[in-house]
């Protein structure tokens, strides 16, 4: 189900991934995948960690994770090429997937170069359900690829937004020139 170079995925309060790199190529059909970790969840702390390796899937697919679950992640940074081999996939440039009121996002961003034909896809997060905060981000990179049809919410920052998450992200730093800020459904 999750897959990284790291761990696939990992849970609970005490834990703690601090200072990690990757300069892996990970390839990978697991539902969620990411360069560090395929599902960061339940209480984990990830922090100060970095990707310069390339990382494709057909899931949720994200430059250090493939979903962000219950958890924070602090100043963590991707500069490696992310893609999606899947419409039906997620693609974000740190994270494919956010999905819980309880996740605090803090510093960190992208520069990594994001393919794929996926309907949610960003050059930070490829789909956000809930969270709780988003600050303090760089923004840089490039996106590539079609435009599959209506349904399609490719923005530059964040691909996908549930409705009420815009007002919870705040203080991005674009280096990304030709960008919408933020579209939500």
């Amino acid at each position: 189900e999750s897959f990284g170079s790291l761990v696939g995925s990992i849970s609970g309060e005490d834990c703690i991934i601090e200072n990690c790199s990757s300069n892996a190529t990970v390839t990978s059909d697991a539902l969620f995948c990411g360069s560090l970790v395929g599902t960061l969840a339940s209480g984990t702390l990830m922090r100060y960690c970095t990707n310069r390796g390339s990382v494709s899937g057909s899931g949720s697919v994200g430059g250090i994770t493939g979903r962000l679950l219950d958890c924070d992640m602090d100043d963590c940074t991707n500069y490696g090429d992310i893609a999606c081999t899947s419409k039906d996939g997620r693609l974000g440039g740190v994270m494919g997937l956010a999905h819980s009121s309880k996740c605090i996002i803090t510093g960190g961003g992208n520069y990594g170069k994001l393919t794929g034909d996926c309907t949610k896809r960003g050059l930070l997060v490829g789909e956000f359900v809930d969270i709780s905060s988003m600050s303090g981000c760089f923004v840089g990179g490039s996106i590539t690829g079609a435009v599959i049809n209506a349904d399609n919410w490719k923005t530059d920052f964040v691909g996908y937004g549930y409705s009420g998450v815009a007002s919870r992200i705040s203080g991005l730093t674009s280096y990304y020139s030709s960008g919408s800020a933020l579209s939500l459904k």
